[in-house]
């Protein structure tokens, strides 16, 4: 459990009372409601464990305050917006930030699985079942609206997610989303990396991550595209697309960075060296054409050349083209009697 500071207050030296309960924990700290405090209606903190709470995080988090972009919807990406400290005002006594609550009951993990999450009610169920084109199309509405969420901050030109992952998105059952865990980003101005990526997950990273180190290279946009790709083809069919069984050269390879640093995507060129392809892969083919082809550049054409990969803007322009009577109802499991 994170030990919350005996007094917090906010950049203008006013006490501010946390429930000390976490509303949510990770390595880097975790988010407390704030008690009775009407200027921060619908706002939480974020105290960093000790260890994080350096002058470099201080920094960052004031840049992210003061280069916050002007977005549609101030929900979809959750900036830092205050930052907060433990018994004064000072940068040695830093802790955290104060920034909105994300919207949305839960996390995008809940519709990546072959099965949603037993925790999401009826509604849930019925609006994203995959055996109905409704479903498969309210699935791809929210791809669209989490595209058009990164195509925002990626138009900056100052901002590189790096660790984007199902657990940092935040949805509501009529596909509304809140992108979180906006301080771990890589910020980059002019061309140069001014704060580097806290961190990144293997399965969500493309093949060029045995080349570039995130902690002090430059991650180029194209990182956030393969990423984005791996989310949306988890949501539309409930497994990773690089989930499979090959066979040699590549048996060995039983991993999905594995085969991602192998270019090992069975909808595309190299599929002849996949012993077995999971049942789920199948249902690709009653994806309408256009988005076929988004998939296979971003993790066929893509690995080779990563400027291939289609980008957040591109998502929504076909997203938005692609009408519910092209998504194929997939026929539903057949009952022995």
């Amino acid at each position: 459990m994170n030990q919350l500071p005996q007094k917090i207050v906010n950049s203008k030296g006013q006490k501010i009372e946390l429930n000390p309960n976490a509303l949510g924990s990770g390595g880097e700290g975790s988010v407390h409601s704030i008690v009775g405090a009407s200027d921060y209606h619908n706002h939480v903190a974020k105290i960093y464990h000790e260890k994080e709470r350096t002058h470099n995080r201080y920094k960052k988090i004031n840049y992210l305050i003061d280069h916050r972009p002007d977005l549609k919807d101030g929900y979809s990406v959750i900036f830092p917006e205050e930052p907060i400290f433990s018994g004064s005002v000072d940068p040695d006594n830093f802790v955290g930030f104060i920034m909105k609550k994300a919207k949305g009951e839960v996390d995008l993990t809940s519709l990546c699985t072959l099965k949603p999450s037993m925790k999401l009610d009826a509604t849930w169920h019925h609006k994203f079942d995959r055996v109905s084109s409704l479903g498969m199309h309210n699935r791809a509405r929210l791809c669209y609206n989490i595209a058009a969420a990164f195509s925002q901050i990626h138009r900056t030109k100052h901002f590189v997610f790096v660790d984007i992952k199902p657990e940092n998105i935040r949805i509501t059952s009529d596909g509304q989303v809140s992108i979180i865990d906006l301080d771990s980003v890589q910020i980059v101005e002019d061309e140069k990396l001014l704060f580097s990526a806290e961190k990144h997950t293997g399965e969500y990273s493309p093949g060029e991550m045995g080349q570039l180190d995130f902690r002090t290279d430059t991650i180029p946009e194209t990182w956030d595209r393969f990423s984005l790709g791996v989310i949306f083809y988890k949501l539309m069919f409930g497994l990773h697309p690089f989930t499979g069984t090959c066979r040699e050269p590549y048996h060995n390879m039983v991993s999905n960075e594995q085969k991602i640093e192998a270019g090992l995507f069975p909808q595309g060129i190299r599929v002849q060296y996949f012993d077995v392809i999971p049942e789920p892969h199948i249902h690709f083919e009653n994806l309408p054409k256009l988005l076929q082809r988004l998939f296979v550049r971003c993790f066929d054409g893509g690995h080779y050349n990563p400027v291939l990969r289609p980008s957040a803007y591109e998502w929504c322009q076909v997203l938005s083209a692609v009408a519910q009577d092209d998504y194929i109802p997939r026929a539903s499991p057949t009952v022995k009697k």
